[in-house]
């Protein structure tokens, strides 16, 4: 998370707007994911979920990929970001708002790089992104919050889970000794 805020002031200090919000996007995903390892390690704590559950949600979370090799299949990025959302519903909106820009569709291409006047069947290629006060304002609210986010996160609710998570493990010790043994 550290190397994505640094490469966002960069590209917004460069003004790069579409590359800081496609990097944003992954701050965002970044942040989803952490809050969504901090809910399931509740879930384990108050036995939502078997440690089976646990360890095969941390096993896809460290392993998880999609390119060739030997990968597990990864958490499905939507899923923390839904998850999430439900603390913080604007993150979604602003998620799916950088989502447009990074694929190669009518917002990160056509909107992002030119005008079109249909009348007179014109359009001029210039990056218009980086000169919308609009998108930028909007760019920097939207890293405000998703920083924020993850700050807590990591600040706050992981240390906390991650004590109670040792202090469940402690309490728990015989059992899952004797469930890995078979017994």
């Amino acid at each position: 998370m550290s190397d994505l805020g640094n490469s966002f002031v960069q590209l917004i200090d460069s003004g790069n707007v579409l590359a800081s919000r496609i990097v944003l996007r992954s701050a965002c995903e970044t942040a989803a994911l952490l809050a969504y390892l901090n809910k399931k390690t509740s879930d384990l704590i108050d036995r939502n979920i078997t440690i089976e559950d646990f360890d095969t949600l941390t096993k896809i979370l460290l392993l998880g990929g999609r390119n060739d090799g030997d990968y597990v299949a990864p958490v499905n990025v939507m899923t923390a970001i839904t998850h999430f959302a439900k603390e913080f519903p604007e993150i979604l909106d602003i998620y799916n708002r950088l989502s447009e820009d990074a694929h190669p569709n009518a917002s990160g291409m056509i909107y992002a790089y030119s005008e079109s006047n249909p009348l007179d069947f014109e359009t001029h290629f210039t990056p218009k992104i980086a000169n919308s006060a609009i998108t930028m304002e909007h760019t920097i609210a939207s890293a405000d919050l998703a920083f924020y986010c993850y700050e807590e996160q990591y600040n706050l609710f992981w240390p906390q889970r991650f004590e109670a998570l040792e202090q469940w493990l402690r309490d728990n010790d015989a059992e899952l000794e004797g469930h890995r043994n078979g017994t």
